[in-house]
């Protein structure tokens, strides 16, 4: 499953919407403002209900530096649909990454990381997060389907013109 960032598709959304938190006096994490950036999955036909979340550090980022400080994994469905929707059987692990929050196996995390999935369980997750990540997801994956429908559309242009 490829993610790509809601910047790259929705610059506007991104900047006015990305939730950020300011940490301070935390042992386990230096001062600053973190950013928790969206990724979405931009596969045709798949429905995941799900988002990649980048955190970085605003500080980072002004001086050029994009690289994650963490990659969590959140999904705003039941552990049912996760379920049904997985073309395997899931471990309770693979169900816990999938549903969320988690730190993202497989993709490298910084020491931090263990903080940052604190930080974003405690001061990050509500209701009103959890229905803007479902927004911009439907948004992404709306663009997704329409740039897919466009292609097979194109695609069988062409073979009636070769007829």
């Amino acid at each position: 499953m490829p993610f790509q960032p809601l910047l790259e598709r929705f610059r506007d959304v991104a900047i006015n919407e990305t939730r950020a938190v300011a940490v301070a006096g935390d042992p386990s994490l230096p001062d600053g403002r973190y950013l928790f950036t969206e990724l979405f999955c931009n596969e045709a036909d798949c429905d995941c209900r799900r988002a990649l979340l980048h955190v970085l550090r605003s500080d980072d980022v002004s001086a050029g530096s994009y690289a994650p400080l963490a990659t969590l994994s959140f999904g705003w469905e039941d552990e049912r649909f996760y379920r049904e929707w997985a073309s395997f059987p899931l471990t309770d692990e693979d169900l816990r990454e999938l549903k969320g929050p988690a730190l993202q196996r497989l993709t490298q995390q910084s020491r931090l990381a263990p903080a940052l999935l604190r930080v974003f369980e405690t001061a990050v997750v509500d209701d009103e997060y959890v229905e803007r990540l479902a927004r911009h997801y439907k948004l992404f994956r709306t663009a997704i389907e329409g740039r897919r429908r466009l292609r097979v559309a194109a695609m069988n242009t062409k073979r009636i013109r070769k007829r």
